[in-house]
């Protein structure tokens, strides 16, 4: 499918023990040189970068502008396009960022992240659930076609049947809580 969040963790610990992240002069090349709130705090620089992209797209910043002649119409394609890239940036730099501070506090993402989507699933009412490495998607009904699938199958978390009697808003990956 893509990147996933195990590659991404490794990669940023590598590159972080170069001491690639260096501001102001002082190198940061070990998670701990920064608390949590200055790892949360770089990542919601990120996202005000991105707010400020979206606030500059949402007034009409990038618009591009057609009835002008081909250089001024290019010049503003160009514009818009570079912009779009730079929104795409932000949001990954606020991606790279939040899996910095999940490492700094001893999270693992994917487990939390599908943990967090299961049950929140469950609490809609969503045959939808996600291991942390690859979504799967459960067959709640039965049709003459797939008849042979339980109508109710085991919860991912738990192991126990996901049947409208069962409470799974506790469950998590790995087991109840």
């Amino acid at each position: 499918m893509g990147l996933d969040l195990e590659n991404l963790r490794a990669a940023n610990l590598n590159r972080l023990a170069e001491g690639s992240f260096a501001r102001g002069g002082v190198k940061h090349n070990a998670l701990d040189d920064w608390t949590p709130e200055q790892w949360f705090l770089a990542m919601v620089g990120e996202l005000g970068e991105w707010a400020n992209l979206q606030k500059k797209f949402n007034r009409g910043d990038f618009v591009v502008d057609y009835t002008q002649g081909f250089d001024v119409r290019e010049k503003t394609l160009a514009r818009y396009q570079d912009a779009v890239q730079a929104r795409i940036d932000e949001i990954a730099d606020v991606v790279i960022y939040l899996d910095l501070l999940a490492a700094r506090l001893d999270i693992d993402l994917s487990q939390a992240v599908a943990s967090k989507f299961n049950r929140k699933s469950i609490e809609v009412g969503s045959i939808v659930r996600l291991e942390p490495y690859g979504a799967q998607r459960y067959a709640a009904i039965r049709t003459p076609s797939n008849s042979h699938v339980p109508a109710y199958p085991t919860c991912p978390a738990c192991g126990k049947s996901t049947s409208p009697g069962w409470d799974h808003s506790r469950c998590y990956v790995g087991g109840e809580v």
